[in-house]
């Protein structure tokens, strides 16, 4: 499957969501750690 962190998926489905959500998240998480500092 697609390793996205510390999970592993294997359905496509499942790793397109988790890595759409993760990448937002890591694009949100970034933004908000550059705008603190």
């Amino acid at each position: 499957g697609i390793k996205i962190g510390h999970i592993n998926t294997d359905p496509p489905f499942m790793a397109i969501l988790l890595g759409r959500l993760g990448f937002y998240e890591l694009l949100n998480s970034s933004g908000m750690i550059s705008k603190k500092r």
